[in-house]
């Protein structure tokens, strides 16, 4: 993303983009919302893939005309996939196919409306000693929850943000300024990867251009709330 925000990547992928202006789209109805996110997320996960420095090991193998040779396997045991309660699942079991090994995890967090603090309702995070891990959120509005999710493992599982990164289909810039302020981007950036960031203001239901409720659009609830 330039010298602003050097941990977060913006996919200019044209499928990671196809899918978001779907999303996007006021008549795409949930199913189809649902199938859009999948992709986008797989798009956006094999680019992170691509770029991060995931574990992977060397193999030696013999091929069908009997030639020995070396490659790379990724062990999905190395990695731990953790969605952000409620519409990170529609993220993280997308990419479960592809790391049929890992581990899986959730958290729930809710923002007290009269202390502004953040409540742990709901936490069940796996052993992370070893291992690599996503954090999926549908879309970071405020960043709060996704933050809380980060202090969590970070500052009571032990893991190193070098081990991190974050998945989002939408952040929006004060999302990212509220990770990169507490985690110290300079000395410890957690990479963020996204197909688009936006606008936001505090208090408002969505981002700008967004892409609408996403508990709605997801699970057809017809509350009319943010879903990030």
């Amino acid at each position: 993303m330039g010298e602003e925000y050097p941990n977060v990547t913006v996919s200019t992928n044209p499928l990671v983009q196809h899918h978001l202006t779907l999303m996007r789209e006021v008549s795409t109805s949930n199913g189809r919302f649902r199938g859009h996110l999948k992709r986008l997320t797989q798009g956006l996960f094999y680019e992170a893939m691509a770029k991060l420095k995931v574990p992977v090991s060397t193999v030696r193998y013999v091929t069908p005309i009997g030639e020995e040779k070396e490659g790379d396997i990724v062990n999905g045991k190395d990695f731990a996939l953790i969605a952000v309660m409620r519409t990170g699942m529609g993220m993280a079991g997308a990419v479960q196919d592809s790391l049929e090994e890992a581990v899986i995890g959730h958290a729930y967090f809710q923002k007290d409306a009269m202390t502004g603090q953040y409540e742990e309702l709901a936490v069940r995070i796996p052993e992370l000693h070893h291992r690599f891990v996503f954090i999926f959120d549908s879309a970071m509005l405020s960043g709060g929850t996704v933050l809380e999710t980060l202090r969590y493992i970070v500052e009571k599982r032990d893991v190193h943000p070098s081990r991190i990164a974050v998945l989002t289909s939408i952040a929006t810039y004060t999302s990212i300024e509220a990770i990169n302020a507490a985690f110290d981007v300079a000395s410890n950036p957690i990479p963020i990867f996204t197909a688009a960031i936006d606008t936001w203001t505090e208090g408002e239901d969505f981002s700008r251009p967004g892409a609408g409720s996403f508990r709605n659009r997801l699970y057809s609830w017809p509350d009319g709330k943010a879903g990030a």
